[in-house]
């Protein structure tokens, strides 16, 4: 049995446009980054709004706000939603409980990952 790789999201980023919690996802490819100083501020942008749901109110759920991304090495993780062909981007920290992530995930492009969206 093929073992079920999991790919867990803190909110419910504004670059989901179709894709939901519990979808399946192909990694395509991992690029290290040496800081936030090697990507673009609409990149940034893009990959770190999210709405906040729990906002009582009105105006606020409606205004962006954006995950704050670890200082030093980091990771971009290039994904397909493969049921609806959305693509999409995710950063993270290069360097975690296991280690290096950027060899771990080098590993494991080209797997299927079940995605999991923690709203609480």
């Amino acid at each position: 049995m093929n073992e079920i790789f999991k790919i867990k999201f803190s909110h419910n980023y504004l670059k989901f446009k179709r894709t939901k919690n519990g979808d399946m996802v192909q990694l395509l490819e991992v690029f290290p980054l040496y800081g936030l100083r090697d990507i673009s501020l609409s990149f940034f942008n893009y990959d770190a709004s999210y709405i906040d749901n729990d906002t009582d109110s009105t105006f606020f759920k409606e205004t962006p706000k954006f995950f704050p991304f670890p200082k030093g090495n980091l990771l971009v993780l290039l994904v397909l939603n493969t049921s609806n062909d959305e693509l999409f981007t995710t950063i993270r920290n290069r360097y975690g409980k296991i280690g290096d992530k950027y060899e771990y995930y080098k590993e494991l492009r080209d797997k299927f990952f079940q995605v999991e969206i923690n709203t609480v």
